[in-house]
């Protein structure tokens, strides 16, 4: 008998509106005062003006999943908690344009999210996975591991991991050894590590954890980026969201709380340090992003992809790309990158109808890695999370290669269907009403888990 879950009635639209209303007090009051020389601006708003903000803010409840459980299912979460809250409010206060201009950049972002959704609701694709043994495929996991962590040896030598707090020297260093050394720290840092921890949780092997938390530690040590660094903890946390009612909700509140803990340590201490990397960097600055690139292709025409892979085609008008081009114009830096999500990438390139097209596009890509995770949901999530986390920060194409999204899709597809080891929450807990879960609790039990 299939078990419905829905949205914890009424706790849901609390929950999202706690966690914006916390974004915005932290914005206006702790990020405004202290970060306004870095481009953090504010603008005074009728009280209106805010009462259609949130409830944009609160629309998505209606339609958006509840439950995490297929890898198209977290990049609407994150897109939705990360781009989508924080781009809705920070617009309303940062950027200087009529209420009417932002609800059409609304708009364009709502209907993205349902794109999206509409996407991660679909019956999952049936895609089989090669016949090879799960020796085989750790084989192949090792010697590209191997390979991975030779090739960066070479390149940086055995050193010290940065203080968390000061890594932008290394990274810097990173950038500066070119194209192939970026994708081999994200092949390193976004694919290999992440799908080692994934299958020590899963199956409770906590060595491979350990193993996998290890190479995340060497490749911070050689870009710096925090994320890399934070991976085993978000790896996780996400861990403990799986295969749960509200599993929206519950991140909502997770994020709610380290809102308030960045908050009250800051007050304690009196610093400004654990808001500005919680919450300002990792919440706030897609937001803000968003509606800078809203308000500058509002007036100039966009790029059509003609720093990419169409610039034999078109001409570049700014001689740069988007990121280089808003941190030029805001912030007042020819070397600041402003990268933002594939949305506001979207807009870049497209428009204000960039956002839909972006949209449909990852829909249709997500509906083919949900189709490969199938039977094996927990570990394509687990897997793909830190690749997926690029959709909040890079553009859609860049995510796919330069972010590993597409490689770590390629493990997934490629393990063995059903180790005979591996733990798949969704299996104890309900049959997916989309068909993504193959199995009940008891025909997986009758095989001799």
């Amino acid at each position: 008998m299939r078990r419905v879950y829905t949205h914890i009635e009424g706790i849901t639209p609390v929950a999202i509106a706690l966690y914006a209303f916390l974004l915005h007090w932290v914005y206006v009051n702790v990020v405004v005062p202290n970060f306004y020389y870095m481009g953090y601006h504010y603008v005074e708003r009728k009280a209106y003006e805010f009462v259609v903000a949130y409830l944009f803010v609160l629309l998505p409840v209606t339609f958006i999943p509840a439950m995490i459980d297929r890898p198209s299912r977290v990049v609407v979460s994150f897109l939705f908690l990360f781009v989508y809250v924080p781009s809705v409010l920070i617009s309303m206060l940062a950027v200087n344009r009529p209420l009417g201009e932002l609800v059409v950049l609304y708009i364009s972002l709502l209907s993205g999210l349902l794109i999206l959704t509409v996407g991660a609701r679909m019956p999952c694709l049936r895609i089989g996975s090669p016949k090879i043994s799960i020796q085989t495929w750790w084989l192949l996991i090792s010697v590209i591991g191997a390979l991975t962590f030779g090739f960066l040896l070479s390149q940086f030598g055995l050193r010290v991991p940065p203080s968390p707090l000061d890594p932008y020297q290394v990274r810097l260093e990173a950038r500066s050894l070119g194209a192939l050394t970026v994708y081999t720290l994200r092949l390193g840092g976004n694919v290999i590590g992440p799908v080692i921890m994934s299958y020590g949780i899963l199956t409770l092997q906590w060595w491979l954890f350990l193993l996998g938390s290890v190479f995340q530690l060497l490749i911070y040590s050689f870009d710096g980026t925090k994320l890399t660094l934070l991976a085993p903890a978000i790896l996780l946390g996400l861990r403990l969201l799986l295969g749960k009612n509200g599993g929206l909700v519950r991140l909502s509140v997770l994020l709610s709380m380290l809102v308030m803990m960045a908050i009250t340590l800051d007050r304690v201490l009196g610093l400004t340090l654990f808001s500005s990397f919680f919450v300002r960097r990792a919440i706030l600055t897609p937001g803000l992003l968003t509606g800078l690139y809203f308000d500058f292709f509002s007036e100039h025409q966009p790029f059509f992809w003609s720093h990419s892979f169409l610039r034999w085609f078109v001409e570049n008008p700014y001689g740069t790309s988007p990121p280089f081009l808003i941190g030029t114009w805001h912030f007042g830096s020819n070397v600041t990158s402003a990268n933002a999500s594939i949305w506001a990438d979207g807009i870049a390139n497209l428009g204000l109808v960039g956002p839909i097209i972006m949209s449909i596009l990852a829909a249709i890509f997500l509906w083919f890695v949900d189709g490969i995770s199938k039977g094996k949901e927990a570990f394509g999530i687990l897997s793909t999370v830190m690749a997926a986390s690029a959709f909040v920060n890079s553009a859609l194409f860049t995510s796919f290669l330069t972010h590993g999204f597409i490689a770590s899709s390629i493990f997934v597809w490629l393990l063995p269907g059903r180790p005979d080891r591996l733990i798949e929450p969704f299996r104890y807990h309900y049959q997916s009403l989309n068909g993504c879960s193959l199995r009940s609790q008891s025909s997986y039990l009758s095989k001799g888990m």
